[in-house]
């Protein structure tokens, strides 16, 4: 990842008697770091997520890793789909030369479905590759509420990818999650949002942090009561 390739139109030019007239090699430059480019990888793979705005298009293309991203101007006028593999990069552009009309959808429900079928088509027959962990990238636990590193009591949590050179530091506040039945008594919904440890003062609930399951409080300090 990261290699940039020259684009080249002819790479070998044969004879009828196997004499080869031409041969040309691709010439390629790094233009990232590997790590750097796994990660944004690892980021464009998440468009084909059940969340992602691709979903469903990476079921052309079977268990193959896939990343990719969408794209639609302002009025669908235009619309694209560029993905790749470890094997094959594709992009797939829709619209009209003068922009004269709207398209009848998105990048994805537009240029997806004829880039998914295209790629389905070139792969077959090609083995299933990953893309190589760089050695200068992890992957780690994240807490998804703070997004730093889990720490001990930090639940839901997720797993990410980092440069080793640039982790976040880990979450060391206190996370609990109060059942619905007992909510209402100890935390009242002046209380209901979090505080960092070593903060003596709980943070009123704001829209913002409104309903998320869990609540974070002073390691210090103890549960509020009635």
């Amino acid at each position: 990842g990261g290699v940039r390739p020259e684009p080249l139109l002819v790479l070998k030019v044969v004879d009828p008697s196997g004499v080869v007239i031409e041969e040309n090699s691709v010439k390629r430059t790094r233009v990232l770091d590997e790590g750097t480019a796994y990660i944004v990888t690892s980021l464009l793979r998440s468009v084909f997520a059940p969340q992602g705005t691709a979903a469903g298009l990476e079921t052309f293309l079977g268990n193959r890793p896939v990343a990719g991203k969408t794209g639609t101007t302002d009025g669908q006028r235009e619309a694209w789909f560029v993905g790749y593999t470890r094997d094959l990069a594709c992009s797939v552009y829709v619209g009209w030369d003068n922009r004269e009309k709207a398209l009848p959808g998105t990048g994805a429900a537009v240029a997806g479905p004829i880039w998914a079928a295209f790629m389905g088509d070139a792969h077959r027959g090609l083995p299933v590759r990953d893309w190589d962990i760089p050695q200068n990238v992890t992957w780690a636990a994240v807490c998804s509420e703070t997004g730093l590193l889990a720490g001990p009591t930090c639940y839901p949590r997720h797993y990410e990818v980092f440069r080793k050179d640039a982790m976040p530091p880990v979450d060391m506040t206190n996370h609990f999650t109060v059942p619905g039945w007992l909510r209402s008594i100890l935390l009242p919904d002046l209380f209901r949002g979090w505080a960092l440890p070593g903060n003596r003062e709980d943070l009123e609930e704001t829209e913002e942090g409104r309903g998320k399951a869990p609540y974070v409080y002073p390691v210090e300090a103890p549960v509020p009561g009635p």
